[in-house]
């Protein structure tokens, strides 16, 4: 069955603000960045946590979207 169009549109808008909040950490993940091993974990798991944002079980309706590191 067809999904429902409003269920996939708010579906591709959440992934679509995913995406976006990764672009706009791509710097986090360049070499000579200067931070520290901890705050680079902190960075990896949040860009973790938005690639998998659709695997969550209230997704899109109920999504927990992770916090940015600051």
């Amino acid at each position: 069955a067809p999904a429902d169009p409003v269920q996939a549109t708010q579906a591709e808008l959440a992934w679509d603000r995913a995406k976006k909040m990764l672009v706009e950490s791509d710097w986090s993940m360049l070499a000579d960045v200067p931070m520290t091993a901890g705050n680079k974990a902190l960075w990896i798991e949040y860009r973790r946590a938005l690639r998998e944002l659709r695997l969550q079980a209230g997704f899109p309706s109920s999504i927990q979207w992770p916090s940015k590191p600051e």
